[in-house]
């Protein structure tokens, strides 16, 4: 009677675990998936485009980049004159 009953304990531990297995590898399916289509050239783009706009110093780091602009012409201009 208990080679009955570890027989029967021992297919549903691999039923168990073929289940496991056939999850887990559903996983790593969707989980490359969602890699493959995150890593296009445009994706990563239009990423890095939100990423841009949506932050918070976006004001600060456009002033700066505009006052460098503006000194580097104006150094430049400069130096042509003399």
């Amino acid at each position: 009677m208990a080679k009955i009953a570890a027989d029967d304990r021992l297919k549903y531990t691999i039923k168990v675990l073929e289940d496991d297995q056939a999850f887990k590898g559903e996983l790593v399916k969707k989980q490359f998936d969602f890699v493959a289509e995150n890593l296009m050239p445009a994706i990563i783009v239009k990423n890095a485009f939100n990423k841009a706009i949506t932050s918070p110093k976006l004001f600060e780091n456009v002033l700066g980049l505009t006052t460098g602009l503006i000194t580097g012409y104006i150094t430049k201009k400069n130096s042509r004159r003399l």
